[in-house]
């Protein structure tokens, strides 16, 4: 039988219908796989299903020497060049290979890569240090993304153009392995070859124009990377404050991209997690090639990738620094509560500028998010917390002390960020996982869900700038900072700031007096669990007597192997503010610690409960409630009229 060199339409023709096989091959695994293992197995195998179909399918027929079927559909025939002889069994097998798994090998290799190169904790990569060089790492990371993005899509198209052109080799993973066509009939449609041609140069052009202008871009942003560096130190030359550079660069003094550890370009998602522009521009990109959607890094949230170019951070610069914090009428507050909130407020308090606005909340509307409280219970603790904090040292003519309840606007914001947010996104936050535990199943009252969104109203409904805060409430400052930037985004305005988190670490989180192991709490433990500010000096001594400690004898800070000693010794540098370090309790038993720790409670607590006995029952609590309610109150009105009349209301 006579053959013929296979001519263009041909070729395309049986390489359409082969692809539509393997797609219905790849439809059908689809369907089987789903059944059979599930719908999380499934969604694990889905990307590969595409290359075991063709694998299976071309290994059917090319590794065995047959025909495929859009060859047979078309009466072509493979051969090794020009020879017309029956390629070999490595040259098939090869093209199977570089057809079917080259592809899903080579894209997982780069994703791989990228992984590493973005993860904070990489320190080197094929040897080079990039954890202190930054270009190193962006370099590898532009390396990748132009392999992927660029590289292999253009080698593709030069290759098609190739084929339009000399009318072999339809792909790249043939030409490799110089496997050809032949047809059982004669070239007869040359008008056809001369319009495949004539495409193939045109894509040429096309090619070599996207060319240039690629370089032609890439040199403009290396001169302008050079000129903003020269710019940069020139204006260093001059004197210029850190200030002044830090707007230029856009950078944040409190802000630390956790994809390269940078301070450059803050960028917010919708979540409220903040990356470098750069980091989450090139995050985005990485998904995109893939999906139509891309997730935080940190809480794996979906984003689509076209937002990511939008997510500039708004710096706070044009808005009023404003401190914001709330604390829940709980009662009287024991000294897990004085160190890791009360005390920083004050330290914050006497040291912030005089022109700053300092604004502390009693949350009472909080305090039912897990069902009703008594009336009269919830009064009582009201007022006590108030008396409590002012009796530690809040002054409420530089604080303004309010009760949460006398501002209405601030539920009204709260309905208005609840059309921001998804249940499924508060439902994940760990403290309503925690505290939904206590509940059965139907009976977790709404109250416990939406506390996130009543936390964030608190804040925005007085466009607070920065929220000192403990850092176990960082998951709903970054909730509370991504409702910031959805309103801001979807309202086309910049009238909410994003606030800033101000967390002191340092004596955060002082632990139980019986239970070592588990922060100083009210809900757990029992009275002798903790120390209140009002407790009287027999009530502490007892306290200390009783709490956990061990048989060892001599005092010594290993809390590994000694947690309730040291427990004991960290309470007693917080209440004396005196470093671990600079402590001789070297000659101390256990009973010299917990009696020298009673004393030192007692006579830092002394002045805080004869002023809470003062005002505990005084009218003054509420003189200073009604004054700073409607201070309190004017401001959130004239905000909320705002916001009003931005969504729409007005």
């Amino acid at each position: 039988m006579n053959t013929y060199v296979a001519e263009i339409g041909e070729i395309v023709r049986a390489q359409r219908r082969d692809e539509e096989y393997v797609d219905e091959i790849s439809e059908k695994f689809s369907k089987v796989f789903k059944e059979l293992l599930g719908q999380r197995r499934w969604i694990r195998w889905y990307p590969y299903l595409k290359t075991i179909a063709s694998s299976l399918y071309y290994s059917s027929t090319v590794v065995v020497g047959n025909q495929t079927l859009g060859e047979e559909y078309v009466h072509l025939f493979e051969s090794d060049g020009l020879q017309r002889v029956v390629p070999s069994i490595p040259s098939r097998v090869s093209f199977v290979l570089l057809h079917s798994v080259f592809p899903l090998i080579s894209n997982f290799l780069i994703q791989k890569a990228e992984a590493t190169l973005t993860h904070p904790s990489t320190n080197r990569f094929l040897g080079i240090d990039i954890r202190s060089n930054r270009k190193a790492r962006q370099s590898f990371l532009d390396v990748f993304h132009w392999l992927r993005t660029v590289l292999f899509p253009q080698l593709q198209r030069a290759h098609c153009a190739l084929f339009y052109i000399t009318g072999s080799y339809y792909s790249i993973a043939r030409r490799a392995t110089r496997i050809r066509f032949l047809s059982a009939s004669a070239q007869s449609d040359i008008p056809a070859l001369k319009v495949y041609r004539f495409l193939g140069f045109v894509t040429l052009a096309q090619l070599a124009i996207s060319a240039l202008l690629a370089i032609f871009s890439w040199l403009e942003t290396e001169k302008s990377q050079k000129n903003l560096e020269k710019s940069k130190d020139q204006k260093l030359g001059k004197g210029l404050e850190s200030s002044d550079l830090d707007a230029i660069s856009l950078s944040h003094p409190t802000f630390q991209c956790t994809i390269c550890l940078e301070n450059r370009n803050p960028s917010a998602l919708f979540c409220g997690h903040l990356f470098c522009w750069q980091c989450i521009q090139e995050h985005a990109t990485t998904y995109s090639g893939s999906t139509s959607s891309a997730r935080c890094p940190s809480c794996r949230l979906e984003f689509q990738p076209r937002d990511s170019s939008l997510c500039q951070y708004s710096s706070p610069n044009h808005h009023p620094t404003i401190y914001f914090t709330g604390i829940q009428p709980t009662g009287i507050p024991h000294l897990g509560n004085f160190f890791g909130s009360i005390e920083p407020w004050i330290d914050l308090q006497n040291s912030v500028n005089p022109e700053d606005q300092m604004m502390l909340s009693v949350v009472d509307q909080h305090a039912i998010s897990l069902g009703p409280l008594p009336a009269d219970q919830l009064r009582r603790n009201t007022r006590q917390m108030t008396a409590s904090v002012i009796a530690c040292g809040v002054d409420p003519s530089r604080t303004l002390l309010f009760r949460q309840s006398d501002i209405p606007q601030i539920a009204q914001l709260s309905w208005i960020l609840g059309s921001l947010q998804t249940t499924s996104k508060l439902a994940r936050l760990p403290q309503y996982k925690e505290k939904q535990e206590r509940f059965k199943k139907g009976d977790i009252p709404v109250g416990l869900l939406t506390y996130p969104l009543l936390q964030a109203a608190d804040v925005l409904t007085f466009k607070a700038t920065t929220v000192p805060v403990g850092e176990d409430q960082s998951q709903h400052l970054n909730l509370l900072g991504g409702l910031a930037y959805a309103f801001n985004k979807t309202y086309q305005t910049d009238i909410f700031p994003i606030p800033k988190q101000l967390t002191r670490e340092k004596n955060a989180r002082i632990r139980s007096l019986r239970e070592p192991e588990k922060k100083m709490s009210k809900s757990s433990g029992g009275p002798r669990s903790r120390i209140e500010i009002t407790d009287s000096r027999e009530t502490i001594i007892e306290k200390c007597q009783k709490a956990q400690s061990d048989t060892a004898g001599a005092v010594t800070y290993d809390k590994k192997n000694r947690l309730a000693v040291s427990n004991l010794l960290d309470l007693y540098s917080a209440i004396t503010k005196t470093p671990l370090s600079e402590i001789d309790y070297s000659s101390w038993s256990t009973l010299d610690l917990k009696m020298n720790l009673a004393e030192k409670i007692d006579n830092r607590l002394e002045p805080i409960r004869e002023k809470f006995e003062e005002l505990e029952n005084s009218e003054e609590i509420d003189k200073i409630l009604e004054r700073n309610g409607d201070a309190a109150r004017e401001i959130a009105e004239k905000n909320l009229k705002e916001i009003r009349r931005i969504v729409g209301f007005l």
